[in-house]
């Protein structure tokens, strides 16, 4: 029998989360998110039979097949998903798989197709806040995003997203960033340099990547986004900041869209832009360049709180 096909009956009672302003109802446990009480849904996930291909598909990618309003993502090894009108996940995972791995895909991909799908904006990058302001970092992978988070939770700030920020607009406050799982995901060597005890669980068997929960224990409102840190590397000594401005803007945090492969296939490219066009108005991004090494945690976040954050 598959892995997380359960019995439904009468008895079986479905578990209720909160994440990035979405409620969700769900099947299975999913213990990395803030449980909540009982309360209408905005997300269905569910386990059941997903098709080897979907009816319609408005094109392929590399694990997965999209239409407007219909996503399917394969990873044979783990577990089907099929996304479905912005509401509807359904799982059908491979009896190899363990529930962490399943789950991890839960969060990413299929995630990643539902937020488009319901045409929210989700940018690739990890957010602190200090009081009600939130600092978004955000950059290519192994740019030092959620090192970079890690190193301001040292510093006092509090935790927001990380991997996944959504950003929503509220006519009385702006931008605002919705709070994501409550973890980070951090190499090996990032713990121990923050002299963290390495008894985390690891995001798969065989990587060296570590899950660090971050223990809020109750829902967390949105914080207003202030400003994007770009995050990128260079091979000499030092920092260096600069604000960027005009079409650079927009196109480098359209390069950091959260799965911005999946837009064009799920129809969703006009309500991505015209979501990123109203934050590039009002919000400002700097690029941070930092040495591939050493590594330097509270350096680095020293250079951009003094820089950036209290401009």
């Amino acid at each position: 029998m598959l892995l997380f096909i359960l019995v439904k009956n009468s008895l079986l009672k479905n578990h209720y989360y909160y994440v990035h302003g979405l409620t969700i109802s769900s099947e299975i446990n999913l213990p990395e998110l803030i449980a909540v009480e009982e309360q209408v849904p905005d997300i269905w996930i569910k386990t059941g039979e997903v098709p080897d291909h979907l009816p319609i598909i408005n094109g392929v990618g590399v694990l997965y097949e999209a239409s407007q309003d219909d996503f399917l993502f394969r990873l044979d090894t783990v577990a089907r998903y099929r996304v479905q009108d912005g509401k509807y996940i359904t799982i059908e995972a491979n009896e190899e798989a363990t529930p962490e791995e399943v789950r991890l895909f839960l969060f990413g991909s299929a995630w990643g197709a539902l937020l488009h799908q319901r045409k929210m904006l989700a940018l690739h990058g990890s957010c602190v806040a200090k009081g009600k302001n939130g600092f978004l970092f955000v950059g290519p992978s192994a740019a030092g995003k959620s090192t970079l988070a890690a190193g301001f939770l040292k510093m006092g700030y509090s935790f927001v997203a990380d991997d996944i920020s959504v950003i929503g607009f509220d006519e009385g406050n702006g931008h605002l960033i919705y709070p994501g799982i409550p973890h980070l995901k951090l190499w090996r060597d990032v713990l121990l340099h923050l002299h963290e005890c390495i008894d985390f669980e690891r995001i798969r068997p065989r990587f060296e990547k570590y899950i660090k929960p971050i223990y809020t224990g109750k829902k967390l409102d949105p914080v207003r986004l202030e400003n994007i840190i770009l995050l990128s590397t260079k091979n000499t000594p030092g920092y260096h900041f600069k604000e960027i401005s005009g079409s650079e803007k927009f196109n480098l945090l359209t390069q950091n869209t959260y799965r911005m492969q999946y837009l064009d296939k799920l129809n969703r490219i006009e309500s991505h832009f015209r979501n990123l066009s109203r934050l590039v108005e009002v919000t400002k991004l700097f690029r941070v360049e930092r040495p591939t090494s050493p590594l330097n945690i509270r350096e680095l976040a020293t250079f951009v709180e003094d820089n950036i954050l209290k401009i």
